[in-house]
């Protein structure tokens, strides 16, 4: 899976970057290089956790409806 990061420029110095796919999946720094490390430490963290939950939910819905339809049978 391929996420886009946003990366701006801040009015008041600095850069701050987003993950528009991710709801509130942002963050900030005072020099690029911070920013980059923040994004792949911190939010990209927090990111794959997210996806592992909504993996989990979508499979637990496949196999609850795969059993209720051998269930019918």
């Amino acid at each position: 899976m391929k996420l886009k990061v946003y990366i701006h420029k801040a009015e008041e110095g600095g850069y701050w970057a987003e993950v528009p796919s991710i709801t509130g999946c942002s963050t900030q720094g005072d020099i690029f290089e911070e920013l980059l490390q923040k994004i792949s430490m911190k939010q990209l963290k927090d990111a794959w956790v997210l996806i592992l939950i909504l993996l989990i939910m979508r499979t637990h819905r496949f196999l609850k409806l795969l059993y209720e339809n051998d269930v019918r049978k």
